[in-house]
């Protein structure tokens, strides 16, 4: 670093060292101040939070989100106080050190639960996921669950994009075609609801490829026969049509390995 950037963080650094100070102030009864002022200590802890962020004076910046949080929290401002912690998450994420931002993105979904916001929830729980998604596949796979699981529960159909896709993709990467075929299924009412049927149509084939892909062709096509009594429009549609040919082949032992589920037909475009 120059010693121009020295000295601009040197300087930061000291103004948020004067937030904090400012924050233990505000958060404390005196004689002269009778009752905490948890919002003006909240917004002091917060600013001093950003600047040592900002310079990564990550373990400062932790320290101070943490009272921040503690703070909005103790004031009601629940959406500020989750917001908080989701941004300890990132921190820890980006040191590397997965298990603290795992916890502490679990921590931001609780409160923004509790501010009754299942977006930023399960945006937290996504979030959770994609930090540990290289390391920790099963608690990766968990924690999308869980946050399409809020997203569902709370009809946020056209939120969801995001965290479908990813989880998918992860589980299709690591061959957990079982808890793909669950996730797949339990979206449908999503592909309803917005009307996409092609998507549908999409997830449908990915089902039969996946149980293909486990050398299962008698699930394969009880699931190819249920789709086409079921799910409109897909019986005549290119992934039926799609799906009858790969279920062919695999019972005449033609199925080839290139039907890759590394990159599922689902997440094509429609």
């Amino acid at each position: 670093m120059s010693s121009a950037l020295e000295g601009q963080k040197r300087i930061k650094c000291a103004e948020a060292d004067a937030y904090m100070k400012n924050g233990d102030k505000a958060a404390k009864k005196t004689l002269f101040n009778w009752k905490p002022e948890f919002d003006v200590a909240a917004a002091e802890y917060d600013k001093a939070a950003i600047i040592y962020r900002n310079f990564k004076e990550y373990d400062k910046a932790i320290f101070a989100f943490n009272k921040a949080s503690d703070c909005f929290y103790k004031f009601g401002t629940l959406f500020n106080s989750a917001s908080a912690l989701e941004a300890i998450g990132a921190i820890y994420r980006d040191k590397g050190e997965y298990d603290q931002s795992v916890e502490f993105f679990r921590r931001s979904k609780d409160v923004f639960m509790e501010a009754d916001n299942a977006d930023r929830a399960a945006t937290a729980l996504t979030k959770a996921a994609r930090a540990v998604q290289d390391t920790n596949v099963n608690e990766a796979v968990s924690l999308y669950k869980d946050a399409l699981e809020l997203q569902l529960e709370a009809e946020r159909f056209h939120m969801m994009g995001d965290s479908w896709r990813a989880a998918v993709a992860l589980m299709a990467k690591n061959e957990r075609f079982d808890d793909m075929i669950e996730t797949l299924k339990k979206i449908f009412p999503m592909f309803d609801k917005l009307e996409q049927t092609q998507y549908k149509n999409k997830a449908c084939l990915s089902i039969i490829v996946a149980q293909l892909h486990k050398g299962d062709t008698v699930a394969a096509d009880r699931e190819l026969q249920e789709f086409q009594d079921s799910a409109a429009q897909f019986g005549g549609s290119g992934e039926g049509f799609a799906a009858q040919d790969l279920l062919h082949a695999a019972k005449e032992g033609e199925f080839a390995k290139e039907h890759s589920i590394t990159r599922p037909l689902v997440l094509s475009s429609p």
